[in-house]
């Protein structure tokens, strides 16, 4: 619940720093289309948060939770981004960084299985 709490308070101060700034409220379309798309993202980011918490209450190890979280936060951001901006983007580049981070998820996943193996192979011994 804490992190609900969090993210009410950001919600909140976010808004009435909005609301005190002086500005007026001219929105065209385009300005709320932003919103929307910005509003969507920050709950899906909430939702990566909070699956993450429930992960670690169910006991998978920290050691895969953060990097597949950090991992697929960036494919999926860089991803998203390039469709909905392709022209601002350099298509190259831009994937063999999505490239590099897919090979980081299997790379951590492969570290910690030898891991676990290592692990049991030594409770055996005992």
């Amino acid at each position: 619940h804490a992190y609900l709490d969090y993210a009410t308070a950001v919600l909140l101060v976010a808004t009435s720093f909005a609301l005190a700034s002086g500005q007026p409220l001219s929105v065209s379309s385009e300005s709320w289309a932003s919103a929307g798309l910005a509003a969507v993202g920050g709950c899906l980011l909430m939702l990566g948060n909070l699956s993450m918490q429930r992960a670690l209450l169910l006991g998978v190890p920290l050691t895969i939770v953060l990097p597949l979280q950090g991992s697929l936060t960036v494919v999926l951001g860089t991803s998203i981004n390039y469709v909905l901006q392709p022209e601002r983007s350099e298509p190259r580049r831009l994937f063999a960084g999505v490239a590099a981070f897919l090979v980081a998820i299997a790379l951590s996943a492969t570290a910690h299985v030898a891991h676990e193996r290592q692990a049991a192979s030594r409770r055996e011994r005992r």
